[in-house]
């Protein structure tokens, strides 16, 4: 389980989340919130959801919640 207490915090690569895993943050609220922001040029998710079983496979029991997430769309490349 990862929390995360509120601020903004720059994605420098994507967070893997298997399953059974929770990542939490501290609300959804601007101005008090836990906000995940991708860097310039990340160009990459910035959220996973992955099975331990493997690609194809259902992501279950767990949880990503109390977020605020901003892809940073006006700094990514376009592929």
């Amino acid at each position: 389980m990862l929390l995360l207490g509120a601020g903004v915090y720059t994605v420098n690569g994507t967070i893997t989340v298997e399953s059974g895993g929770h990542l939490i943050g501290d609300g959804s609220s601007f101005n008090k919130g836990t906000y995940l922001k991708a860097k310039t040029n990340l160009n990459s998710n910035i959220l996973y959801g992955v099975s331990s079983a493997g690609e194809g496979d259902y992501w279950h029991w767990g949880s990503i919640e109390n977020l605020i997430v901003d892809g940073n769309k006006a700094n990514q490349s376009v592929s």
